[in-house]
């Protein structure tokens, strides 16, 4: 047994808390909204208005009863009025206090010496709750038993949501939870149905549940969930058990649910999209409005890949799962002839990067048919740059001339000339010698006329930068 020392002052406190339980001890007993014959707090009752009429609770000293043994070995704190060391139970609620005077279970007497606190309280029939059918209802306005197993009504319900701070409407025999998104059904035995939605931080089944005293508070509570029932997992009773004990909260618990069914039915090849499943690949495609020259591809790509999960229709999120393993057999098999180094620089999400080749592409049809005929190294050299120009802009023609530049003087010129086209040769002069600058500014207003010319005239001006590009 644990103990603690106790001051004057906290010892006169409890001792004048014990003096006025004895002067109505009935109020340790709940209310049963059952009552019978047999009811044991009916007859818990009339023993203990009988033993306080008589003011003899000493004959309960020698009861097999834990309880009525209790109540007797608790006024003996009154004969000395001294309690210098009290014994301490820790709870999940918190540590109670309690003071031992025979051999009475400390649990049954911490739950006598705290009647003030309503969840306490009841620890006084702890004994008695090993019978199933025993329950007890506690809470600010209400301290009611069960011999029956009947249910508290759903008064109760609303005093304990309102007792924690729980804004809820009521509709019949459902008392919803303020809040949005995915929701679960939490069942009392009774018929009453607290509904929680994902965004509540709170744990409101815990909160309910230290309210509700039963041998088995698991089997008061269960709870169902709409949301891809068909995959519902063997692993969810153990799960709500922790939910019950407060080891998640309501969005944890219910996040926790979904993302277990949802790993059920993607590990049986399930497809689907919010909550509904697709039985044929090309009508998920379909509905992720994937482009049509994807449709084949993707289709084979998620026969070999399995299950898959999406909240909504996303062609996007879709490629982002299958991207990671399958991204260059989706490439190669929208684009022919690729290989890995044609996509090795590609960035961005799977919809930018197959734009990207798409552009890339395109833009290489395009410079495959324009009309310049190169006649050198240096000649091809101002081909590319030009056709990046014509194509995409100077910005880009400077870019891909600063990766290829520098194999002679003539490229350098054109590269600066570039420069001087976009407005820039001023910042960027003290990268090239005075010989090339010369040369570039004489190449200047060819280069220009290259860029935007009509290309009927194209290969005809091309040419003409013969005599400065040998």
């Amino acid at each position: 047994m644990r103990l603690k020392a106790e001051s004057k002052e906290s010892q006169a406190k409890f001792v004048a808390k014990i003096k006025k339980l004895f002067e109505n001890p009935e109020m340790i007993i709940p209310e049963c909204n059952s009552k019978g014959f047999s009811c044991p707090f009916e007859k818990y009752r009339k023993k203990v208005i009988k033993a306080h009429k008589s003011g003899n609770f000493d004959k309960f000293a020698r009861s097999n009863d834990e309880f009525l043994r209790g109540l007797s070995e608790t006024e003996k704190v009154l004969e000395t009025e001294k309690l210098p060391l009290t014994g301490v139970i820790k709870t999940p609620l918190g540590s109670l206090n309690y003071v031992k005077r025979g051999d009475t279970d400390p649990i049954v007497l911490g739950g006598i010496q705290n009647y003030d606190n309503e969840l306490w309280r009841a620890l006084a029939f702890s004994k008695l709750m090993k019978r199933g059918n025993i329950k007890i209802y506690t809470s600010r306005n209400y301290y009611t038993a069960s011999c029956k197993g009947i249910g508290p009504g759903i008064e109760f319900f609303k005093d304990v949501l309102n007792e924690n701070g729980v804004e809820y409407t009521e509709k019949g025999s459902v008392l919803q939870i303020s809040g949005e998104g995915k929701y679960i059904d939490v069942m009392h035995f009774s018929g009453i149905i607290i509904r929680i939605n994902s965004s509540s931080r709170k744990n409101t089944v815990s909160l309910l549940a230290k309210h509700f005293i039963s041998a088995d508070i698991s089997r008061d509570f269960s709870f169902s969930s709409g949301y891809l029932e068909k995959w519902k997992s063997k692993g969810e009773n153990e799960l709500f058990n922790g939910y019950l004990a407060g080891s998640l909260t309501d969005r944890d618990f219910i996040e926790k649910i979904n993302s277990q069914r949802i790993k059920s039915a993607t590990d049986s090849g399930a497809l689907i999209i919010g909550e509904t499943e697709f039985n044929d690949r090309n009508e998920f495609i379909e509905k992720n409005e994937i482009d049509s020259d994807l449709t084949n591809v993707i289709s084979s790509v998620i026969q070999d890949y399995g299950g898959i999960y999406l909240d909504e229709p996303s062609s996007r999120k879709l490629l982002e799962i299958l991207w990671p393993k399958y991204s260059f057999r989706i490439l190669s098999g929208l684009f022919e002839g690729l290989d890995k180094s044609d996509v090795a620089l590609l960035k961005g999400n799977p919809l930018e990067q197959i734009q990207a080749m798409r552009e890339r592409i395109r833009h290489d049809e395009i410079k495959e048919n324009l009309d310049m005929k190169p006649w050198s190294p240096d000649s091809e050299f101002l081909k590319e740059v030009v056709a990046e120009a014509r194509i995409r802009g100077i910005s880009e023609a400077i870019k891909l001339g600063d990766r290829t530049k520098k194999k002679s003087d003539i490229q350098e010129a054109i590269l600066f000339a570039l420069y001087l086209i976009d407005d820039g040769g001023e910042q960027v002069k003290w990268k090239f010698s005075e010989d090339i600058r010369d040369k570039g500014k004489k190449m200047e207003e060819s280069i220009k006329l290259l860029i935007k010319c009509p290309e009927e005239n194209l290969n005809e001006n091309f040419s003409s930068m013969s005599a400065m590009v040998k």
